[in-house]
């Protein structure tokens, strides 16, 4: 008897223990580095340090420095320190009042205007010149002054109306209209600049240049994301067994299979946090042949299919040119190619990857990788089934 059933996603809750496990143990490992940079304390002392950068994707609350290279390192909080800078970032201490709203769509506020809090933040220096702006914060905003102007959030938020309908409160576009005030900035400019990092930055080089300021564009330099792709052979090592809970006689235990596979990955790594980690996408051929062990059966496993994992990647560096790297990639479909056991077709179910590797100058990786259990017979109602796989892929960067 088959039970026709459609599964979009299906992520086992032993495979999503797995997969916070392994973020978990992603999070935990991994270099990053101490930098040359320096602070200023209450005093309007500047003190040249080296401070351990974590490219903060929010307002840190404190640093890690040492004085020297074989110096301990010690914790300094925010409370303690007026400005700091490592690499190409720069932070401004302030006390500011931000409007804190949920950006998530089943908590808007149902209050057009902000609802201002009190807080004491570390904003991130994105322009500064006559006109500066910063960002920072969580949920993470922009802040800007003009001048000796108060440092103040630029205003944008969504909110529910009386209809539960979402709307938006621009108030940053009169904000800049009355702040950057200039023959260079036009009213159509003002509609035009999102509320985003780069069409921000953009307003404000614009109206720096026109009043002749000198500015500092500290995200020049910056870090965008890197794509790279690249094509990974490998060998597969795959068991399966079946079960049938109204037919023992066909419980069968099949014998495990070596065979080809390859795959064409997609990263993309994040400039945040020192690159360390990374969104891929891996389509993958893989295929398993077995025969049925039993004289006078016909149920003969010949299972080819193209795989669609997407997932994460963290990266730890030893090196400038040597990276150990995890990786966690959930199957969002499988799709197999005119597969059968017997004469059962195949309808496979999702299941989750985990790896680890070593790549070399970007250029050259080996990874071996676990597959948890994947169902081959999930249309069938009396069948079970588990397919699992170890494999080992070497990668070369194309690009």
């Amino acid at each position: 008897m088959i039970i026709e059933r459609k599964f979009i996603l299906n992520l086992t809750s032993k495979n999503f223990v797995l997969l916070l496990l392994l973020i978990t143990t992603m999070n935990t490992f991994g270099q990053v580095v101490f930098e040359r940079g320096y602070f200023v304390d209450n005093s309007d002392e500047k003190i040249e340090c080296l401070i351990k950068n974590y490219e903060w994707k929010n307002s840190p609350t404190k640093i890690e420095y040492k004085l020297t290279e074989d110096a301990e390192s010690k914790f300094t909080e925010i409370a303690d320190i007026k400005e700091f800078g490592v690499s190409n970032l720069k932070y401004h201490r302030f006390t500011v009042e931000i409007d804190k709203s949920s950006v998530m769509i089943n908590n808007l506020s149902k209050v057009k205007e902000p609802i201002f809090e009190e807080e004491t933040l570390f904003l991130k220096v994105l322009i500064e010149g006559e006109a500066t702006l910063y960002s920072g914060g969580k949920p993470l905003g922009y802040f800007y002054k003009v001048n000796d102007s108060a440092v103040t959030q630029l205003i944008h938020k969504d909110y529910f109306t009386e209809d539960y309908e979402v709307a938006t409160n621009n108030t940053y576009k009169s904000q800049l209209w009355k702040g950057l005030e200039c023959p260079c900035i036009t009213l159509e400019d003002i509609r035009n600049t999102g509320f985003n990092k780069r069409s921000l930055i953009k307003t404000f080089e614009t109206y720096n240049k026109c009043v002749d300021s000198e500015y500092v564009n500290y995200q020049k330099n910056h870090k965008k994301t890197d794509i790279n792709l690249r094509v990974k052979p490998g060998v597969r090592w795959s068991t399966f067994y079946m079960r049938n809970s109204s037919n023992s006689s066909q419980n069968i235990d099949y014998d495990g299979d070596l065979n080809f596979c390859f795959g064409l990955e997609a990263e993309f790594v994040f400039p945040f946090n020192k690159s360390k980690w990374a969104f891929t996408i891996e389509p993958t051929y893989q295929s398993y042949y077995a025969e049925d062990p039993r004289a006078n059966y016909n149920n003969t496993v010949d299972y080819k299919s193209v795989e669609f994992p997407i997932g994460i990647k963290y990266n730890m560096f030893l090196n400038s040119k040597s990276i150990l790297f995890l990786s966690a990639a959930f199957v969002i479909w499988d799709a197999p190619i005119n597969s059968t056991i017997g004469t059962k077709e195949i309808n496979s179910r999702n299941n989750l990857n985990l790896g680890t590797g070593y790549s070399h100058k970007n250029k050259y990786s080996i990874e071996f990788r676990y597959g948890t259990k994947r169902e081959l017979l999930n249309t069938y109602v009396y069948y079970s089934s588990n397919y699992q796989s170890f494999s080992l892929f070497f990668g070369y960067n194309i690009f």
